[in-house]
């Protein structure tokens, strides 16, 4: 009871909805820490689906560099760990791009006895994209998600939810 959570907003002004920007690429796959292994079975797997992919790598990027991949992309899978809010991931939802999110169940970077539920999008809703736990999750769920890809509206539930306006008044509430 002397807990409350507060999100940051996001910026809908400078991460506006870049759905109708040329296309060029058709992934972009956002990577933070986690196993490479796990990167280069997407890569490998995009490569099998004659998919063009760009790889925005969490640490090593500019924030124009990493809008500019957001403009080019068609969807992103993201690669991510646990989250306290996602920023980066919001941002990409920000410009309306689809996800596809390779999710965890938890977070134990320090070890089994700071082990704790946790997700890399925890906040979400079904219009963002789809979630899964499993590269096998991922290609049985992939061709269902990029033949939605319109149907997808992930701008939608930032501007409800997490715009900077809308946490302004979640702070002053």
């Amino acid at each position: 009871d002397k807990l409350a959570i507060w999100p940051v907003g996001i910026d809908t002004d400078l991460f506006s909805d870049k759905s109708l920007c040329s296309k060029t690429n058709d992934c972009l796959i956002y990577f933070k820490r986690r196993d490479k292994d796990e990167l280069q079975s997407i890569i490998k797997f995009l490569n099998e689906r004659n998919q063009s992919f760009e790889i925005i790598e969490y640490g090593s990027y500019i924030e124009s560099d990493f809008i500019k991949a957001i403009e080019r992309s068609k969807y992103s899978i993201v690669i991510d760990n646990c989250e306290s809010q996602g920023i980066a991931i919001q941002e990409m939802m920000s410009c309306n791009l689809p996800l596809l999110v390779w999710d965890v169940t938890h977070w134990n970077d320090r070890g089994e006895e700071f082990r704790v539920e946790s997700s890399s999008s925890p906040y979400w809703s079904e219009v963002c994209g789809i979630k899964v736990f499993d590269l096998q999750s991922i290609k049985d769920s992939f061709d269902d998600f990029k033949n939605n890809l319109e149907n997808f509206n992930p701008r939608e539930y930032i501007i409800k939810n997490l715009s900077i306006d809308k946490c302004t008044r979640l702070l002053l509430n």
